[in-house]
Order: C-alpha cells, then sequence, then structure tokens
C-alpha cells in the first residue's frame, strides 16, 4: 500500500508540475539612427521588478527569451554607448 501512494504521489505532481505555462519573448536591436542591427546587446526580462532571464543578441542583432512565465513583464536592453531601452507592461 505504501508503493502505491508514492507512486500516486509521483504521478500527480509530475503532472501539476509540467503544466506550468511559460512564454517566449524573441525581438531584434537595432540603432534607431542608422537602423543597423547591434550585436552583443544585453536583455533582461523582469516579472514584479524581478529578474527572471536574461540574454545576448546574436551578430544579427536578435535574442529569444524561453520559458518566461505568463504574464506582463518588463523586458530592458542596454549596450554600452546607447541610453537603455525599456518596454514596461509586454504580454
Amino acid at each position: 500500500m505504501r508503493n502505491l501512494l508514492f507512486n500516486v504521489y509521483c504521478l500527480l505532481s509530475t503532472v501539476v508540475f509540467s503544466q506550468n505555462l511559460t512564454q517566449t519573448i524573441r525581438g531584434k536591436v537595432a540603432d534607431g539612427l542608422l537602423k543597423s542591427e547591434i550585436p552583443g546587446v544585453q536583455v533582461f526580462v523582469y516579472k514584479d521588478s524581478v529578474k527572471v532571464a536574461g540574454t545576448q543578441t546574436d551578430v544579427n542583432g536578435v535574442y529569444r527569451l524561453e520559458n518566461i512565465p505568463v504574464g506582463r513583464v518588463e523586458v530592458k536592453a542596454s549596450f554600452l554607448g546607447y541610453r537603455s531601452f525599456i518596454r514596461p507592461n509586454l504580454e
């Protein structure tokens, strides 16, 4: 009986944990004046003022952040020599 309950508990906890809803955020960072892509830009995602993910843009200025909790988030991009860009309330 004890093994059966343990196995049922493990099965239920796997099902519950596998239902976490997440989203993917992707984009491209370019110079506002020249319209050229900027590689190496730091991109961070914040949810309720807490950093939940971060990455850098690739050589084409493209970034992709996966497994971001569903809901409103803020995306911040920063690069040396540029003013930081913040996109609030992204959903």
